[in-house]
């Protein structure tokens, strides 16, 4: 069984990429950029987070993607979030920074 993180587990994970976290609008959940783009929104006390799967599912079925185009995240381990950080660091170092 998959011990479910907390709200300050997965910050905790978040905060050791070079992500800029940020408020949502609602103020009790966080979001965080990466390059200009949310790469991880609506981190909520529940532990519930969406990280943005549209560009792995190309490429990678592993992920459900919801049709805004992201994967709700609140059941992953630590290994499973941070192999999938590290997929979307990997897809976003190769697209070029709009200025």
């Amino acid at each position: 069984m998959i011990k479910v993180l907390s709200m300050e587990q997965k910050r905790k994970v978040f905060n050791s990429y070079p992500f800029a976290e940020y408020p949502t609008r609602h103020g009790d959940s966080l979001s965080y950029r990466y390059k200009r783009k949310s790469v991880v929104i609506d981190l909520s006390p529940s532990g519930r987070a969406y990280v943005w799967g549209r560009d792995i599912a190309t490429y990678n079925k592993k992920y459900k993607v919801d049709p805004r185009g992201w994967i709700n995240v609140k059941e992953f381990s630590e290994e499973d979030l941070r192999e999938l950080l590290d997929e979307v660091l990997s897809y976003r170092n190769k697209l070029p920074v709009k200025v």
